[in-house]
């Protein structure tokens, strides 16, 4: 049985872990700290991540009725500082107003997580790029399962759809390709903002910390599942929208990189052989994800194998099997020595599983 954040029998250990907090590590957050010259109040903890720990805050310069008045805060480790650079110019370039010119993707402007403020900590372990961007309900991983049966309707699937499309179209207008698209940067937004204040800071309490403490002991992340929208709403309907964040490793469209970060099932075949890739790589990841998350979680391909290696021939073999032999033009392109692990000399998948494909179906679009 798979365990999430927020459930009873959730372990601590898989957070962040108090290992974590050592020079160059996190910063050690606790409920009341204020941040960036008293502006911004700590509430609690909603998520966390391999390099950074995301905390809800209010905003103590807006009135009650602003719709910012609370907020993402994000805290990177101070190991990470320099790494965050090209993510904080990436995103400051998303923000960008969109012109009038109607052949530039105007409307993904809206559909793509903005940056609302950046500065940075000092604190025990060092100095801390802390980013804060507008709060989020959920993700994409796990959204499905506020319907019965747990699948979204497809008219929420097409409008989701077509809305990342923008969102794509936005940042390439913009030279940037995201590079690490999957369930799990895909953001649900706030469909009833006010439950923040009645719903999620009413019922669900703040953890007790021990300022006095030797070592910072991490506590559990509280996601905002369950409040952020209306669960019985009066004609049944659910109007959501999304936008796509997790630009981490996002980069300009002028890069021709071989190495990305996004899982391996998202991965496009230029990635898999570490070719060099463009902003067409987007593209082949946004369709497998789309393809999971329409199906439930289930993947059209998968790494499955003993060894890494093994996991990416048999990755490859599938992909092959559905959609047709890689070129020898693309392949010439790619790592020699991965080529030569992978491909024999027909430049076919070589050693790998039998594997049925998967037919694809129409829906979605």
């Amino acid at each position: 049985m798979t365990r999430r954040r927020g459930d009873a029998a959730y372990d601590l250990d898989v957070e962040e872990g108090s290992f974590s907090y050592r020079p160059g590590g996190f910063h050690p957050v606790y409920v009341g700290d204020v941040f960036n010259r008293g502006k911004y109040l700590v509430l609690n903890k909603i998520g966390y991540g391999e390099n950074s720990t995301v905390w809800m805050v209010q905003d103590l310069s807006r009135s009650p009725r602003d719709a910012l008045r609370y907020l993402a805060l994000k805290v990177l480790a101070a190991g990470h500082q320099g790494d965050s650079i090209p993510e904080r110019d990436i995103l400051v370039r998303l923000g960008t107003q969109p012109s009038v010119n109607p052949r530039v993707y105007d409307g993904g402007h809206q559909h793509i997580r903005h940056l609302v403020d950046d500065f940075e900590h000092t604190g025990p372990n060092g100095t801390h790029v802390c980013l804060v961007f507008e709060l989020m309900g959920e993700t994409l991983e796990r959204f499905h399962l506020n319907f019965t049966p747990a699948n979204i309707p497809m008219p929420l699937m097409r409008k989701f759809t077509a809305q990342l499309v923008l969102a794509l179209g936005w940042a390439h207008s913009l030279g940037i390709t995201h590079a690490d698209i999957h369930p799990g940067h895909i953001f649900v937004k706030f469909q009833t903002p006010s439950r923040i204040a009645y719903g999620y800071l009413a019922e669900v309490r703040a953890p007790r910390q021990n300022r006095s403490e030797r070592r910072y002991t991490p506590i559990r992340s509280s996601p905002l599942y369950n409040y952020y929208f209306n669960r019985f709403a009066p004609d049944g309907k659910y109007d959501f929208d999304i936008c796509l964040g997790g630009w981490g490793h996002a980069a300009r469209n002028t890069d021709r990189r071989r190495r990305t970060m996004q899982p391996t099932p998202f991965q496009s075949p230029e990635v898999l052989i570490e070719a060099p890739w463009d902003k067409r790589t987007d593209w082949w990841s946004l369709g497998a994800t789309l393809i999971e998350i329409h199906a439930q979680n289930r993947r059209l391909f998968h790494s499955v194998g003993e060894t890494e290696e093994d996991g990416r021939r048999n990755y490859l073999a599938q992909i092959e099997q559905l959609c047709g032999p890689f070129s020898q033009s693309l392949l010439s392109k790619g790592n020699p020595e991965i080529v030569k692990k992978m491909f024999d000399d027909a430049g076919q998948v070589a050693g790998a599983e039998q594997w049925e494909a998967r037919p694809l179906r129409r829906g979605i679009l």
